[in-house]
């Protein structure tokens, strides 16, 4: 209940960020001392039990969320770095672009016990096909073409709009194709989804609402 009191003497501002939360549990050690010393000597078992418990969850927390996902070389499959165009690109006249899965593996952010909160991902790896006339090109400007993905539910309503953006390693020609590792996090309820993989170019328009046949959808269930 103080560590509760704590919290709630916290502003907003304080608590958006996960550090609000550890300057709060900062002040309650603080006075930790001076509780021990309202303890009888026959219970003080239980705090220490309930101090070495809190230190261990906040060890593991930190560890997950702040260290182990550090260690995740996200750009190895992202590939923003290899992005050295900055040109703006026109809006494509056709968003032609065929998708085929080619394997997926798991991607775990997280190595210790899962906590609240924790974001799992997958690399879904398809082939890119360019169908139209004119070349994919990944920029740091506007009308670069990532791929990206939405997860909707089972009835078709969008449960995910905005995916994480992979870069294309290399221009793909008209005709040609290129195989893309996209890194896919899952939502956050577990169930049966529909992943909808398909390119998107910014500022310009997802290939697939300017034509259908320009993505892929996946069945898959969320455990």
């Amino acid at each position: 209940m103080a560590l509760v009191g704590l919290y709630a003497c916290f502003g907003s501002t304080v608590m958006m960020h996960y550090t609000g939360y550890m300057k709060a549990a900062g002040l309650f050690f603080l006075i930790v001392p001076f509780l021990w010393e309202t303890l009888r000597p026959a219970t003080r078992w239980v705090a220490w039990a309930f101090l070495m418990a809190v230190d261990i969850y906040f060890a593991v927390y930190l560890y997950q969320d702040r260290i182990a996902p550090i260690g995740v070389d996200y750009d190895r499959y992202l590939q923003r770095s290899k992005v050295t165009e900055k040109a703006p690109i026109a809006c494509l006249k056709s968003f032609d672009a065929r998708i085929r899965l080619v394997g997926m593996e798991d991607l775990d952010k997280r190595t210790l016990i899962k906590l609240p909160g924790d974001i799992r991902a997958s690399i879904f790896h398809v082939e890119v096909t360019d169908t139209g006339a004119e070349p994919f090109r990944s920029t740091s400007a506007v009308g670069s073409v990532h791929i990206s993905y939405h997860w909707l539910s089972e009835d078709g309503k969008t449960v995910v709009k905005d995916g994480i953006r992979t870069s294309l390693p290399d221009s793909i020609p008209p005709g040609g194709s290129k195989q893309v590792p996209v890194v896919v996090e899952y939502p956050a309820e577990p169930g049966h989804y529909i992943l909808r993989l398909t390119p998107v170019q910014e500022g310009c328009a997802w290939f697939y609402n300017a034509n259908p046949t320009s993505k892929l959808d996946i069945d898959y269930v969320v455990h």
